[in-house]
């Protein structure tokens, strides 16, 4: 695992305490490797250095450590043998194009500097064929051409608004595990159409790992890495 630091200002300095910790206990569990980046950049108060456009860290500095792991990949040891059953639900990449209602005439092609998708502008509501009814949706990958749009879900039990105001391709997840598909379950814009691309289902079968977890402690709690784990913390000369 390589834990490095996040240089954007405007990010939830709790949240990512409690990602860190949360990486910290399953490198412990699982007996994964950890180039632990992030904590060298805390105990040097360097996190001023890296905010330079307020929103990525320096390139050469992860082109230098993907080198070295790559030519040191023999040291690093294998992950804990664990007697694991997968329990998940079984999840589903829906491309819009396996939707129902569907109009040619709105498919686009966005290209960026990283990436490449066909959109679908949302101008019509679309319906679900009924191979992916139950299925729970948990997340939606949009691409907008404008910031002022806003998707709607319309669902049996309510309706699940969200604004879009990025116009960069992104998922975002809905944090409602409710939202399951029936027939009568409906996807729109409003406002501005928005740049459609998927979303991400999931089924009702399986662990949903709903159990409950003290997340202001576990924020404060001094996890240290086991001795038996390769634990590499990189200096900048």
């Amino acid at each position: 695992m390589f834990s490095f630091p996040n240089p954007q200002k405007w990010h939830n300095i709790q949240c990512s305490k409690l990602v860190y910790a949360l990486h910290k206990k399953l490198i412990n569990k699982y007996g994964f490797n950890i180039i632990d980046l992030n904590e060298y950049y805390l105990k040097k108060n360097l996190y001023d250095f890296i905010r330079r456009d307020e929103a990525h860290g320096f390139d050469f500095i992860t082109r230098e450590i993907g080198e070295k792991i790559a030519n040191n990949i023999e040291n690093f040891s294998l992950p804990r043998k664990i007697d694991i059953q997968n329990d998940n639900p079984n999840f589903i990449a829906l491309n819009v194009k396996e939707m129902k209602n569907i109009d040619e005439n709105n498919f686009k092609n966005k290209t960026s500097w990283l990436c490449q998708e066909e959109i679908y502008e949302l101008k019509n509501e679309l319906k679900f064929k009924s191979i992916y009814h139950n299925n729970i949706i948990l997340g939606v990958h949009a691409w907008n051409n404008q910031d002022n749009s806003e998707i709607e879900i319309k669902n049996d039990i309510g309706n699940f608004n969200r604004n879009l105001n990025h116009s960069f391709s992104f998922f975002f997840d809905t944090y409602n595990r409710n939202i399951k598909i029936t027939k009568n379950t409906t996807i729109l814009s409003k406002n501005n159409p928005v740049g459609f691309v998927g979303l991400l289902l999931a089924s009702t079968e399986g662990n949903y790992h709903n159990e409950n977890i003290d997340f202001k402690a576990l924020i404060k709690e001094n996890i240290e890495i086991e001795k038996n784990i390769i634990s590499i913390t990189l200096y900048l000369q």
